[in-house]
């Protein structure tokens, strides 16, 4: 359930319609002393994943915040109330209620701001700056130990360095929402998934393509990148057993190294496609939760890995959800355009 066009969210002396509040906002009615939420935008449903038409808003609230339990007594009582959303090593966002009596009910208004500080922009200066500058001056020893040489490893350092300037601007691109997309209609899945690979340190983890969409109207560099990300996740943090440390680049759970070696698998869903493997998988908890900027990162990590993998989806119109197959992670991609319906 979305929230319908008459529900409003109420600032200070006005009103606007829930569907075009751009953060997580919902509107909530008690039911007794049980505060339920009614009605909420598709942010709201992003981020919660609500399960009923009416769920109790502890529900919805549990697991991101500690304090769900004294937000619900307040909201019952008639407070408005704001609590900061946590998780287990991230803090990200405020989450504010506002409450007011409409004669024989009491009703109320929920609000979540991202959090004031470093974020994706952030992010994507220092990669602008800090990156940038050690960056050349590889480039600059790379040429001069290139002259009069015929050693063959030095061409694979000058394509990897390419490849980092490449990934700079896209990321630059994607943190400031610049739709800088260059489609093609007839961008062969299969070939940019074993290109991707190819650039990934993928250790003794097995790639299998088996009948994706031939030809899918997309970004190629754009859909690497999101090649890339994935079989990075899954071979860093998907070797089978139990997750037991975090990560501090991309939100998700470390494997351990003892493990037995990841198998992934791209293939075709419906609408669309799907990179899976078969390791230990993400809590089904996470799930809504592993495509937040900094999601279970520290003060030193990004956490954009699978943040940029939701955004090349977005860019494109695609969707995203995470599921679980045979106990590991399954991405799955909607709204793909295969080239073979044209």
């Amino acid at each position: 359930m979305t929230a319908e066009s008459d529900d409003e969210a109420c600032g200070p002396g006005a009103t606007v319609p829930l569907g075009v509040v751009p953060e997580p906002s919902a509107r909530l009615v008690a039911r007794g002393e049980t505060p339920v939420v009614t009605s909420w935008n598709q942010p709201f449903a992003d981020r919660f994943d609500p399960a009923d038409d009416e769920p109790r808003l502890r529900d919805v609230l549990h697991g991101v915040t500690a304090d769900s339990a004294a937000v619900c007594s307040a909201v019952a009582a008639g407070e408005s109330v704001e609590v900061t959303v946590d998780r287990p090593g991230a803090r990200d966002a405020t989450l504010r209620v506002q409450t007011r009596d409409d004669g024989d009910r009491l009703v109320g208004w929920l609000f979540v701001t991202p959090r004031t500080g470093p974020g994706i922009d952030t992010v994507a200066s220092t990669l602008s700056h800090d990156l940038r500058n050690p960056l050349d001056v590889a480039k600059a020893h790379l040429e001069a130990a290139s002259e009069g040489s015929t050693e063959p490893h030095l061409g694979q350092v000058a394509e990897a360095h390419d490849r980092m300037e490449q990934i700079i601007r896209n990321v630059l691109a994607l943190a400031r929402d610049e739709e800088s997309l260059s489609t093609s209609p007839d961008v062969d899945v299969e070939r940019v998934a074993r290109e991707a690979w190819a650039a990934v340190e993928t250790g003794d983890a097995s790639l299998s393509v088996a009948d994706p969409p031939s030809a899918v109207e997309a970004d190629p560099d754009s859909l690497r990148r999101l090649f890339e990300n994935l079989f990075r996740n899954s071979v860093e943090h998907g070797a089978t057993g139990s997750r037991d440390t975090r990560s501090p680049d991309d939100g998700v759970e470390h494997a351990p190294t003892d493990g037995e070696p990841v198998e992934i698998r791209v293939g075709a869903a419906a609408d669309g496609l799907f990179v899976a493997d078969d390791g230990a998988g993400i809590d089904a908890a996470e799930h809504s939760h592993v495509f937040d900027p900094g999601y279970a990162g520290d003060a030193d990590g990004t956490g954009l890995g699978l943040t940029i993998v939701a955004r090349i989806a977005r860019l494109h119109g695609w969707t995203v959800t995470l599921t679980r197959d045979d106990g590991g992670a399954r991405f799955e991609f909607r709204g793909v355009t295969d080239g073979r319906d044209g």
